[in-house]
C-alpha cells in the first residue's frame, strides 16, 4: 500500500512538472514571437472576447444614444442581502449582487462615521416595461422636453443594468426626506467612491448626460474608477473617453478604496490583452471595447 502510494505520488508530481514545463515554454514562444509583452514583470498576453461581452460589465455606458442589451440581468433580492446599516422600501426591489455588496460596505462607514442608518433603497432594478411606464408618466405630466430630462427612455436607463439604485432619507417615524437635504448625505457623497459608487447624475452634467441634476442616483462603476471620475470630474460619458487614451504598456494608474494602485487600460474590439496570473477584471463599455483594471 505505501509502494502505492509512493508510485501515484511520483506520477502525480511528474505530471504537474510536465505541465509546469509546458506552461513556461508556451509563454517563452508568445514572447519571443512578439504575441506577449512583459512590463514591469507582469506577462501581458492576447485575449478574445465576443460583441455580446461588449455590452456587459460594471462600466458599460447605457444613456440616450447607447441602448442596454442584455436580455436577462442576474439580481438578488437587496432585502434578503442587505445588512442593518440602512434601510430597503420594500422585498421586491433588486440589484446586480456587487452592488448590493458595496452598498452594504458603503452604508456601514456611513452608519459608523455619522451615525445615521436611515438612507433606504427606494428604486433599484426596473425591468423595461416598468421603466416604459415611468418614462411615459413624465412625458404625460411634464411634456416630451421637461419629461425626458427627468426619466429616460426604456432601454436607456441605468435601473435596467442593476448597477445603479436611487436614494431616500426614510426616518423611523416613517417620514421621508430627499437625501441631500440630511447632514449625512455630506459623507456619503465624499465616501462613496471607495466602494465604486458615483453620483451618476450632476447639475454640471447636465448638458452632456441630458438628464437633471439627481443626488440620490448612484451607479456602481468600481472604486478605481470612481476614483479617478471624481478626481478629474468627469461623468461616465467623458470617461469611457478618457480612458481611451491608455493602453497596457501606458495605462491609468488609478486606486483603490483602500489606498492601494490600479492599473487601467482600453482595448478597441474584441481582441485584447490581459495580464497573466494576475487579478484583473474585464468589462465592456457597451459602445466598440473593452477596459481592463489590473490590481495589485
Amino acid at each position: 500500500m505505501a509502494r502505492r502510494k509512493r508510485s501515484f505520488l511520483r506520477r502525480f508530481l511528474t505530471l504537474i512538472l510536465i505541465a509546469v514545463i509546458v506552461f513556461c515554454a508556451g509563454i517563452a514562444i508568445l514572447l519571443a514571437t512578439g504575441k506577449a509583452q512583459k512590463i514591469d514583470g507582469v506577462v501581458y498576453i492576447p485575449s478574445v472576447r465576443t460583441s455580446v461581452d461588449i455590452n456587459n460589465g460594471d462600466l458599460i455606458l447605457v444613456d440616450s444614444e447607447y441602448e442596454y442589451r442584455i436580455d436577462k440581468t442576474p439580481t438578488v433580492s437587496v432585502s434578503a442581502r442587505k445588512n442593518r446599516s440602512y434601510k430597503v422600501r420594500d422585498n421586491d426591489i433588486r440589484l446586480r449582487a456587487v452592488t448590493v455588496k458595496q452598498l452594504n460596505d458603503l452604508f456601514t462607514e456611513v452608519k459608523k462615521t455619522t451615525g445615521a442608518n436611515c438612507f433606504c433603497v427606494n428604486s433599484g432594478y426596473r425591468s423595461r416595461e416598468e421603466q416604459d411606464a415611468i418614462y411615459n408618466e413624465r412625458i404625460d405630466s411634464y411634456g416630451e422636453d421637461r419629461g425626458s430630462a427627468l426619466a429616460a427612455m426604456p432601454g436607456h436607463s441605468e435601473h435596467e443594468t442593476g448597477l445603479a439604485c436611487d436614494l431616500v432619507w426614510l426616518a423611523d417615524d416613517g417620514s421621508v426626506d430627499a437625501i441631500n437635504t440630511v447632514g449625512a448625505y455630506g459623507e456619503l457623497a465624499a465616501d462613496c467612491w471607495k466602494y465604486g459608487f458615483v453620483q451618476r447624475y450632476k447639475a454640471d452634467k447636465t448638458y452632456i448626460t441630458g438628464i437633471s441634476n439627481e443626488p440620490w442616483h448612484f451607479r456602481y462603476v468600481g472604486a478605481p474608477h470612481a476614483y479617478i471620475m471624481e478626481r478629474e470630474g468627469l461623468c461616465l460619458e467623458e470617461y469611457v473617453d478618457y480612458v481611451r487614451d491608455y493602453t497596457y504598456e501606458q495605462p491609468l494608474v488609478s486606486r483603490g478604496g483602500d489606498g492601494s494602485e490600479a492599473l487601467i487600460y482600453f482595448c478597441g474590439g474584441t481582441s485584447i490583452t490581459v495580464p497573466l496570473m494576475k487579478k484583473h477584471s474585464v468589462s465592456g463599455n457597451n459602445i466598440d471595447g473593452f477596459i481592463v483594471t489590473v490590481y495589485p
